[in-house]
């Protein structure tokens, strides 16, 4: 008997033979069990990362709003310094504070300083709505990976259940035909 007949003999005897297929059984259902407990847990992790950078999104987006509203304040503060920097100097300079080319500047001061105010105030809510629509956007990603990796999870225990099947029933003890693939030819 040549050096390889004996080595396939024992290949034969060792790996396939039917004191084997109890391993070769539990291996395919634990395989398949730890694959779809990891998919699983690469799912509920997804999820929990898409509610973790919403929340973080949703913390900025209230940042973005309360600084959009000290802007207009300071805005509207500094309008009011102009307007009584204008009619200090009107009165200071000999003319009347109440006078109409003075209030109508005042009027055109105070009209354009709430138009920044307003401005500041809006691009705040602007940025804070775009935070908020991103943090949506990842909690719902993270909840989109977490479903597909559920049905992938399906797949894989699908999938080992065949293999445990085809090992099970059809688990002959015996290898195939050297060259060949089929077990119901040997």
């Amino acid at each position: 008997m040549s050096s390889l007949s004996r080595l396939l003999n024992f290949y034969e005897m060792a790996a396939f033979g039917p004191a084997m297929l109890p391993l070769a059984l539990a291996s395919t259902v634990a395989s398949a069990g730890i694959g779809a407990a990891g998919t699983i847990a690469a799912g509920n992790n997804a999820a929990a990362m898409g509610r973790y950078q919403n929340q973080e999104y949703t913390q900025q987006a209230e940042t973005a709003t309360a600084t959009g509203q000290r802007a207009m304040l300071e805005e509207r503060r500094k309008t009011g310094l102009v307007e009584s920097t204008l009619q200090a100097r009107a009165a200071g300079g000999g003319g009347s504070a109440t006078s109409n080319s003075t209030l109508n500047l005042s009027r055109q001061i105070a009209g354009r300083g709430e138009y920044n105010a307003l401005m500041d105030l809006s691009q705040g809510q602007n940025q804070a709505a775009g935070l908020t629509n991103m943090g949506q956007a990842a909690q719902y990603g993270g909840n989109i990976a977490k479903t597909g990796d559920m049905y992938s999870a399906a797949g894989t225990i699908a999938g080992g259940a065949g293999s445990f099947a085809n090992t099970y029933m059809y688990g002959t003890g015996k290898m195939p035909q050297y060259g060949g693939s089929n077990p119901f030819n040997p």
